[in-house]
């Protein structure tokens, strides 16, 4: 009996000493010790995360503004995109690709989409807009070309803005040599005020200028 005793009481003085532990999801904690310190929040987007940085997102400023002046030297209409669904131009630095330089009405900043509740649905209006024979039309430009970003949904108001995937970024271009080119139709017939047809293939004008020294800019079509 006095065996057995002894056994109990050594059992006993072991689980005294012993310090019961358990892994939860906030990390370990000790039962003796009325509970361990949790575990450090993640620093990425998402529960409990920290904060994500989206001033990556941000527009540049705009620069001075840059007037285009396309003028209609033919005794026929000529025609041009219009800005719901399509870029009217696109500017190039010298030598290089050209890009984005103003957004038609299905598109949005990141900066857009960091504010608002809604996004634009599909476009259906491929109409053109007539210059007549002898007539001008003009262009404005700030001096910023839009560079397509993937952004985090984080930085979005609301995540389900498919735009967060393709937004654009506008981003100022260095001052110096830059080329302006502009997609124009020789002829076009438009039906339901939203479709039309060309008769004939587009053809594209060029023309190089300096920015932000020249304000205005002719461009002749003969």
């Amino acid at each position: 009996m006095s065996r057995i005793l002894a056994m109990v009481s050594i059992c006993l003085l072991a689980s005294a000493c012993v310090d019961s532990t358990t892994v939860g999801p906030g990390g370990p904690t000790s039962s003796s010790s009325g509970g361990g310190q949790g575990g450090d929040g993640g620093s990425g987007p998402g529960p409990g995360g920290g904060a994500v940085d989206c001033s990556a997102f941000e527009d540049d400023e705009p620069g001075p503004q840059v007037t285009f002046t396309v003028t209609n030297n033919r005794a026929t209409p000529i025609y041009y995109h219009n800005a719901q669904c399509s870029d009217r131009f696109r500017v190039a630095p010298g030598g290089g690709q050209l890009g984005n330089a103003e957004l038609s009405n299905i598109e949005m900043t990141c900066e857009e989409v960091q504010t608002a509740e809604h996004w634009p649905l599909d476009c259906h209006d491929a109409t053109v807009i007539e210059i007549a024979a002898g007539q001008s039309a003009t262009f404005g430009w700030t001096g910023v070309l839009y560079e397509r970003q993937q952004m985090p949904s984080a930085c979005a108001v609301r995540p389900d803005n498919p735009f967060v995937a393709f937004c654009s970024r506008a981003v100022a271009v260095q001052p110096g040599a830059l080329e302006i080119a502009i997609e124009l139709f020789g002829a076009a017939k438009c039906e339901l005020s939203s479709i039309c047809s060309y008769p004939s293939a587009p053809f594209t004008v060029k023309q190089d200028f300096t920015y932000p020294d020249d304000t205005a800019v002719a461009i002749a079509i003969d």
